[in-house]
């Protein structure tokens, strides 16, 4: 198993595909507990897999049994997968707010554009994930009441406690 474990770490940030078939080699002997998607109907389970960053798109999306899921692009949402193939799009907090040292607060117009991706996301029944995120209450606030669904985070605690007065 270690040798294994070896294979899946130095593969996890190369070729997607390679990576891929890896992973479904491994996930063998777990799969009562994994939901999967077969000829568009999902049967779940306790355990969802969702494979993001380099992810292996062209090979996942036409396979008839899935057992490994992607998290989507905003990109992604001009193809329209379907919700239980790409349940969440997710998405670099720069790329849509840009980043400044001197502003902890985005602007309206950025604020605008976010929800309208929001809006285009929820229309899609997908859920919003935004990572590299300022570590900020007052950001997390904004974001959430303005659409987000999850926030990515470095500093659990802190966002459990902001979520626990909520």
């Amino acid at each position: 198993l270690v040798g294994s474990e070896m294979c899946i770490r130095d593969s996890i940030k190369t070729d997607a595909d390679s990576t891929y078939e890896v992973l479904k080699k491994q996930i063998k002997p777990f799969q009562s507990m994994l939901s999967n998607l077969e000829n568009r109907i999902e049967k779940k389970n306790p355990v969802k897999i969702l494979l993001s960053g380099n992810r292996p798109v062209n090979s996942v999306v036409p396979e008839q049994k899935k057992q490994l899921f992607l998290d989507g692009r905003i990109q992604d949402l001009e193809k329209n997968y379907p919700a239980n193939l790409m349940p969440i799009i997710s998405e670099k907090y720069s790329k849509i707010f840009g980043y400044s040292f001197f502003s902890k607060t985005p602007s309206e117009n950025k604020i605008d554009y976010f929800r309208e991706i929001v809006d285009e996301i929820h229309a899609q029944n997908k859920l919003f994930r935004l990572w590299n995120i300022p570590e900020n209450e007052h950001v997390w606030t904004l974001l959430l009441k303005n659409g987000l669904d999850i926030i990515s985070t470095d500093q659990i605690n802190k966002l459990s406690s902001f979520l626990r007065k909520k």
